[in-house]
């Protein structure tokens, strides 16, 4: 699924939603892919994590999360921005 030299084991994907179901079938692809898994279920656990020391490699965020904003710049008014490959948020 993914390629050896993009996963170190190290890896943190983060899971974000508020629905059971889709953490239950998403959770078990993510850990067999060798990473560490953290689910979060608002929007704002997602943000925190995101803007951790040492963030997640991947964010899979769920459009339903509690406080979650919509539309295309949905992450700048909480100060985050989207950088090239390897880069943090900032």
């Amino acid at each position: 699924m993914f390629a050896d030299n993009h996963l170190s084991s190290h890896s943190t994907f983060l899971l974000a939603s508020p629905e059971p179901a889709l953490l239950a079938s998403v959770e078990p692809a993510l850990l067999a892919a060798g990473a560490r898994v953290e689910v979060v279920l608002s929007a704002q656990a997602a943000l925190n994590s995101m803007k951790a020391v040492n963030p997640p490699a991947l964010v899979l965020l769920d459009a339903t999360l509690p406080g979650m904003p919509m539309g295309a710049s949905c992450w700048r008014p909480w100060g985050l921005r989207a950088r090239s490959r390897g880069s943090r948020l900032s």
